[in-house]
């Protein structure tokens, strides 16, 4: 009979990162244990969110994290909740005011001893859901999911909603010499679900007026009223193979193997097996160099008229993607 410690683990590996000297820790999550781990998981509590582990119908079977944002204040926070001892700014810590920002958050974060240094090659694998918005809804910016480094800026990785479309992006410092000074950060679509391709048929709206594939580069603002978008997308080349599918109330297994850099980052996409997308170039910012990466999961959004819930199962981080464990025979073929 397997014990919870064979099923949730923690494996420190002792041959030396691509980029860095020090070993890393392989993670293996099947969310088993009654609670969030511990070991693995910074719980970012807040009044509006509620998180837990549950029972979930998915291939396989099995548990998996419920991340829920709720769009009004649902409850009062317990004293364990009070007591926990990592401070991480916007969450509720037993040493300081918490003071609303205006967001609505529901995140888990690897837990400061797991983060990694800053270039560090890594695969990370996890299966996700999200519960469909209702019909009609007001949807904010959302992302859930994310690979996170240091510095104040968006997310080097990030998996992004808006209404029912699904994208991946990655982030580098805005170089544009026509850009506003306080649009520093320029967001890089690498993939996209079909439902991109429906908005923007036509529009342009991604796409600007340089004519690329809206995979390709999000955004820079206007330089003026009426005037279309500008490519802010520097050093970097997107290789875009396929459509993201949906994960809104289906299951979804992701696969990312990442290694930010400003001269030689690379990424690349796998979803359910297959390749979405890679990227190679300046993959995040030049002030987060010397800091560290880690990732986060759950919805962070604007506020929302309703209830922002996302599950996530089976979470993988690995440095080689033969230690993601089964399944991910696809992923770890010739590419």
């Amino acid at each position: 009979m397997k014990t919870a410690a064979s099923i949730l683990s923690v494996f420190l590996l002792f041959a030396a990162p691509a980029h860095g000297a020090r070993a890393q820790t392989v993670i293996h999550d099947d969310f088993s244990l009654a609670r969030l781990s511990q070991k693995f998981w910074f719980v970012c509590r807040r009044p509006e969110n509620v998180m837990s582990v549950v029972a979930v119908m998915r291939p396989g079977g099995g548990r998996a994290a419920r991340l829920i944002a709720h769009a009004v204040k649902p409850r009062v926070l317990g004293l364990d909740e009070y007591l926990v001892q990592e401070r991480h700014g916007g969450c509720i810590d037993p040493r300081s005011k918490y003071t609303p920002d205006g967001t609505q958050r529901a995140e888990i974060w690897e837990k400061r001893e797991l983060v990694q240094p800053f270039g560090t090659e890594t695969w990370i694998q996890f299966d996700f859901m999200v519960a469909s918005p209702p019909p009609g809804a007001a949807v904010p910016r959302l992302v859930i999911g994310q690979l996170k480094a240091d510095g104040d800026h968006s997310p080097v990785l990030a998996q992004r909603f808006t209404g029912r479309t699904f994208m991946v992006t990655l982030s580098q410092d805005n170089d544009d010499p026509e850009r506003h000074p306080d649009d520093k950060d320029c967001r890089v679509i690498v993939a996209h679900d079909a439902s991109v391709l429906a908005r923007t048929k036509g529009a342009g709206v991604l796409a600007g007026s340089v004519g690329h594939d809206p995979r390709d580069v999000e955004h820079a603002p206007p330089i003026g009223p009426g005037a279309p978008p500008r490519g802010c997308k520097r050093d970097i080349t997107v290789d875009a193979r396929e459509l993201l599918p949906s994960p809104f109330d289906k299951w979804v297994r992701m696969t990312y193997r990442i290694r930010p850099g400003i001269e030689n980052g690379l990424l690349e996409v796998w979803a359910d097996g297959r390749l979405i997308a890679k990227a190679a170039g300046r993959i995040g910012y030049r002030d987060g160099v010397a800091g560290s990466q880690y990732f986060k999961f759950g919805p962070y959004a604007d506020p929302a008229p309703y209830d922002l819930k996302a599950y996530l199962a089976r979470y993988r981080r690995a440095p080689t993607c033969a230690q993601l464990g089964k399944p991910s025979a696809p992923e770890c073929g010739s590419r």
